[in-house]
């Protein structure tokens, strides 16, 4: 029944690092501050839920939902702000 879950995470952590990667290169950090705390907090937890399903316990759902949503989340918003860099609607 979650044969997809396992594709559809990892695509996902793809997608948040590498729209991380293009707001840096970006510099979106000078332009949008509000944004930036929020992937200051968003990384910070992606790195600790990166420990924590390597080193403490084994992989289950009920632990991934919450990062799975917060990622999802802040890499619509990513994409969204490379669209506007990349069209130059940045204010």
């Amino acid at each position: 029944m979650l044969d997809f879950y396992p594709i559809l995470v990892g695509m996902m952590n793809v997608v948040f690092i590498f729209s991380l990667f293009g707001f840096v290169l970006l510099k979106g950090f000078r332009y949008n501050k509000a944004l930036s705390v929020g992937l200051l907090l968003a990384f910070g937890l992606w790195i600790i839920n990166f420990g924590f399903s390597v080193f403490a316990s084994q992989i289950a759902l009920r632990f991934q939902m919450l990062p799975i949503l917060i990622f999802f989340s802040f890499g619509l918003l990513l994409i969204d702000y490379i669209w506007k860099a990349a069209n130059n609607k940045i204010s």
